[in-house]
């Protein structure tokens, strides 16, 4: 009996040990050479989603979006905040005495029945750091407006109710992330293929035999 036990036990022993072997087996690192290669693809996967972010950067709508205009009419809530904004950004606005600490614009939001309601401004921002919004104002009326300043150009709301997702941004910083994964598995790859080229044994030459007189 006790013969059997120790023989189980044993057949125990070697099964967990070859499992245990087949589990490190299977935990094996990358190869250097694939890693590259890894590298490689992502690197270029993130060029193409950048390549798109500026394609898509090009048919938005919203101020900070290179010749963009703004829509036609902006869709608001009662009650709600909205950023003003513009194109040529508060430094510009700043630079033509629209906006200062004590320069407030004039904005106007117009219905579709053509009735102009004077938008109350509730706080500017005349800090260039802001870049693109120059001011904010709560909605007192629901509905689709027209939204229009004094003196600027074209104003955008980019928080409206029908204001379109930054599909653009989100795919930047994607490209962002797939780049420096990409640059780090090259760089892993590139560094462990160096090591290993420097880790061969150079072939040892052998000197002239010399002859004898």
């Amino acid at each position: 009996m006790s013969r059997y036990a120790g023989r189980s036990r044993a057949g125990r022993s070697r099964a967990g040990r070859s499992r245990a072997g087949r589990s490190r087996a299977g935990r094996q690192p990358i190869p250097a050479r694939s890693l590259v290669a890894l590298g490689v693809v992502l690197i270029l996967l993130a060029i193409v989603v950048y390549a798109a972010s500026q394609f898509l950067a090009g048919r938005q709508r919203h101020a900070y979006d290179a010749g963009a205009s703004p829509l036609a009419t902006y869709h608001l809530t009662a009650g709600r905040s909205y950023q003003l904004s513009t194109a040529g950004g508060v430094e510009e606005l700043t630079k033509e005495h629209l906006l200062s600490s004590v320069t407030t614009p004039v904005c106007t939001q117009t219905a579709a029945n053509g009735l102009d309601t004077a938008i109350k401004i509730d706080s500017t921002n005349d800090d260039v750091r802001d870049l693109h919004v120059f001011a904010t104002f709560t909605a007192t009326q629901s509905g689709a407006f027209h939204i229009s300043c004094q003196r600027i150009a074209d104003v955008f709301v980019d928080d409206a109710d029908n204001s379109a997702t930054d599909v653009s941004a989100a795919l930047v910083l994607a490209a962002t992330i797939i780049g420096l994964v990409g640059a780090i598995a090259a760089l892993s790859g590139g560094y462990q293929l160096s090591a290993a080229a420097a880790s061969r044994p150079k072939p040892v030459r052998e000197a002239p035999a010399e002859h004898l007189d």
